[in-house]
């Protein structure tokens, strides 16, 4: 208190235990936002602004996941891929485009 600095924490939701993943082969997993953003961050590597702009989409992907119906708790991985998609074409055609050729549905 004496030096006046000022501290600063950011609070996020913890998907791993409210919200659950389901592969191609049905296995449940727990979702994992650092996973969404590593396989976004592969998609923008080749923007300036990388990390940034990855972290953003992230949080507008999870965003937009949150409003589709989930039954019990699990996301399907269509459903992820294709809100990924969704959301990578509206920002950036390359991006869209590499997420879209890694990540089949």
């Amino acid at each position: 208190m004496a030096c006046g600095a000022t501290f600063t924490s950011i609070e996020r939701a913890d998907y791993v235990t409210s919200l659950a993943f389901e592969d191609r082969v049905s296995h449940i997993l727990p979702f994992s936002r650092d996973v969404l953003f590593m396989s976004v961050y592969e998609a923008c590597k080749h923007r300036s602004k990388a990390i940034t702009e990855a972290a953003e989409l992230t949080d507008t992907i999870i965003r937009k996941i949150m409003t589709e119906p989930v039954e019990d708790g699990k996301v399907t991985r269509a459903t992820l891929l294709r809100i990924a998609l969704q959301t990578l074409q509206s920002f950036d055609d390359a991006a869209a485009t590499y997420y879209s050729a890694y990540h089949k549905a």
